[in-house]
C-alpha cells in the first residue's frame, strides 16, 4: 500500500470541509427531526475554521495535519460532535510513522 502525502491528505480535509458547509442546511434539517437542530450549524462552525488553518498553515507530516485538524474541530465544533470528529483523528495519529 503506498503512503498518502500530507499535501493530497490536506486538499482532501478542505474538500470535505467545503461540502459539509455547502450541506449544512440539509444536515440541520436532519437534526431537527432527532435532535435539536444544531449539528449543521456546528459542522459549518468547525469547517470554516478548519478551511483557514489549512489554507495558511504548512505541514510537513501526516500526524502534524491530522493533530492539527483535530485540535481545530474540538475548539470550534462544540457539542459531542467536536470531540468526537477530533478524537478520530487524534486516536488514528499513533498509527503513523513519519
Amino acid at each position: 500500500m503506498e503512503k498518502i502525502k500530507t499535501d493530497v491528505l490536506k486538499q482532501m480535509f478542505l474538500d470535505g470541509a467545503r461540502l459539509i458547509i455547502e450541506k449544512e442546511p440539509y444536515l440541520t434539517e436532519i437534526d431537527s427531526v432527532i435532535g435539536d437542530g444544531d449539528h449543521g450549524e456546528g459542522m459549518k462552525r468547525g469547517c470554516e475554521a478548519l478551511i483557514k488553518i489549512l489554507e495558511t498553515e504548512n505541514y510537513v507530516y501526516v500526524d502534524e495535519l491530522c493533530r492539527a485538524v483535530s485540535i481545530e474541530l474540538i475548539k470550534t465544533m462544540g457539542g459531542a460532535s467536536g470531540i468526537i470528529f477530533g478524537t478520530m483523528f487524534l486516536g488514528g495519529i499513533s498509527s503513523l510513522g513519519h
